[in-house]
């Protein structure tokens, strides 16, 4: 499953590869009838994360990519919440933002004349911080080159993480 999937073209190339169902979580409904269109096979329903309906423990895979930095504030941790819900355990979580060491709140240049924000935040810590993800791999980019220099800066930082869900505990 993608959260924020677009028109599903990612889904299109798992289920391409892998013969696997594929389901897409996505609030534009032109992305949607775009993606019917193209790839009938994708699953796709039209809602945020926050608002997502799937059942619990159902996915082995979630991606979410470019969309932590636009979710508000007041629907992030039930966002977070729903996310971890369906996914199951030993399942895979990627996550890709801009995932940066310190939290960031920036006014979004691009629409004028509307407060708009972005978030940008280590976002793999939420699911890290409560005991059950166990990070795998992060690769980490400038959002503009594909690659950092000694000029990146933090706030273009881009991240990819791959985590596992697993039940970790310390026997004694």
């Amino acid at each position: 499953m993608e959260v924020g999937a677009a028109n599903g073209y990612r889904l299109a190339e798992i289920h391409k590869r892998y013969k696997s169902e594929v389901y897409a979580l996505e609030p534009s409904q032109d992305a949607i009838r775009e993606g019917k269109k193209k790839w009938p096979f994708i699953n796709f329903q039209k809602n945020t994360a926050a608002g997502m309906k799937y059942d619990d423990n159902f996915f082995d895979l979630v991606i979410i990519g470019g969309v932590f930095h636009w979710i508000d504030r007041s629907s992030l941790l039930l966002s977070v919440a729903k996310i971890d819900a369906c996914l199951k355990f030993s399942g895979k979580l990627i996550i890709g933002d801009f995932q940066i060491p310190m939290f960031f709140k920036r006014r979004y240049a691009h629409i004028k004349g509307k407060e708009v924000y972005t978030y940008k935040a280590d976002y793999k810590k939420i699911f890290m911080s409560a005991g059950i993800y166990k990070e795998v791999a992060t690769i980490a980019k400038d959002r503009e080159r594909n690659f950092f220099s000694a000029d990146s800066s933090y706030d273009d930082c881009y991240s990819i993480s791959l985590l596992k869900k697993e039940d970790i505990y310390i026997e004694r």
